[in-house]
């Protein structure tokens, strides 16, 4: 599920993952395909529904039976890197300091501090959208 995105995310009251049930919270997701492969194609029908129990920290994973518009071929592609909690830590730092998302990223890869991720340092993109949602927080 390296391309993928949740695209639906609610919570029930009565659990259905347990094996006795229970009136605690379930959470369920539905991720969608979102690889490149795939959407050069068409439409990806895959879709993964995952329940998440709060009470027993259980986990039922779903999937359709479509198959993926790219059939069994890898997915391609470029891969976004992940923003890690130190990345994010640091730029919450920056960003308390008024600092420009552009200089965060320029920072971030000059620091020391922080080693290169496997998929390389985050984009601007990635850098501004991670500082808007750190500052909601």
């Amino acid at each position: 599920m390296c391309c993928s995105a949740v695209t639906l995310k609610r919570d029930f009251d009565v659990c259905s993952v347990c094996v006795g049930g229970g009136m605690h919270a379930v959470t369920e997701r539905r991720i969608t395909c979102t690889s490149k492969t795939c959407s050069d194609i068409g439409v990806c029908a895959v879709v993964w529904k995952v329940f998440t129990c709060t009470a027993s920290d259980t986990w039922t994973i779903w999937v359709n039976e479509h198959g993926h518009m790219r059939g069994v071929l890898e997915c391609e592609g470029p891969h976004k890197a992940v923003i890690t909690a130190q990345m994010k830590k640091f730029i919450l730092q920056q960003d308390e300091c008024a600092v420009p998302p552009q200089l965060i990223l320029s920072s971030m890869r000059r620091s020391s501090d922080i080693l290169e991720p496997k998929r390389g340092y985050p984009t601007l993109s990635q850098v501004t959208n991670c500082a808007k949602y750190l500052r909601r927080l």
